[in-house]
């Protein structure tokens, strides 16, 4: 009896003929947002516009939550692992939503724009997308992904290393030798940094999939996480595309070829 269809503005990319492109659905309880009923991502291949199934109708976005803001900076950029922020595309798409288009093409992926820090992926870019948009990425581009967290005091992070289980791949294929960061204060809070060095990509569209489970409860001073808690389970993602790059340098010997493009 619960249903309707909702008309979602997509954030700068076009999604190309025959292309996949991917929606995190959650729907929380009512009073208690940060609790899920369901949690899922949903893959659609790009086959042209349908007519709505139901009513259209508008969800209620009451921020992040607790399951994911975590993760992120809470003065609103993600922070880089090498310091200061992530950087943004320069062109407007890439900070602004793009309105909803019933009939005609969106902005054209290039016109995205490069990243200040091309290369640095975020792997929850999808759930903060506007503070962390990867941009237009080339084949030359070194790769490397990364995953943070933090917590109000050094000791809550370490319970945090100490009980945490992350699941992270690329394409299906798990991040071999992450490097963990000794613990470091950023701001009031103190942070811990997970990267990995993927090096070049050879031209296609790639996923990030990021699960994180807890072996016992913890709190990071603001929430708590783990079994039996409102949050047992963390789940992030990020997809972005590897085009050729413009200036017809040859590095086909140098791709990583343990990953492969979708």
């Amino acid at each position: 009896a619960y249903a309707f269809s909702e008309t979602i503005p997509y954030n700068g990319a076009t999604v190309a003929a025959g292309a996949t492109a991917s929606v995190r659905v959650i729907v929380g309880r009512e009073g208690n947002v940060n609790s899920s009923l369901l949690d899922t991502t949903v893959d659609d291949i790009q086959d042209g516009c349908n007519n709505p199934q139901n009513p259209v109708g508008t969800s209620v976005d009451v921020g992040a939550g607790s399951a994911a803001s975590t993760t992120t900076s809470a003065s609103g950029g993600v922070l880089s692992p090498f310091g200061g922020t992530v950087g943004l595309p320069g062109a407007a798409p890439a900070a602004t939503p793009e309105p909803l288009v019933v009939i005609g093409a969106r902005v054209p992926f290039d016109e995205v724009g490069r990243s200040s820090t091309a290369g640095l992926i975020f792997a929850e870019c999808n759930q903060f997308m506007a503070r962390s948009n990867p941009g237009l990425l080339y084949d030359t581009d070194n790769i490397i992904i990364f995953w943070s967290w933090y917590a109000k005091t050094p000791e809550l992070v370490q319970d945090h290393i100490d009980a945490a289980g992350y699941a992270v791949g690329l394409n299906q294929v798990g991040l071999p030798l992450v490097q963990v960061s000794e613990i470091q204060q950023r701001g009031r809070d103190y942070w811990v940094f997970y990267t990995a060095r993927v090096g070049h990509l050879e031209p296609g569209f790639y996923r990030v999939d990021m699960n994180l489970v807890w072996g016992k409860p913890i709190s990071d001073g603001y929430d708590e996480f783990g079994p039996g808690t409102a949050t047992p389970v963390v789940n992030g993602n990020c997809t972005f595309e590897i085009k050729p790059n413009p200036y017809g340098e040859r590095i086909n010997d140098e791709y990583n070829r343990l990953f492969r493009p979708q």
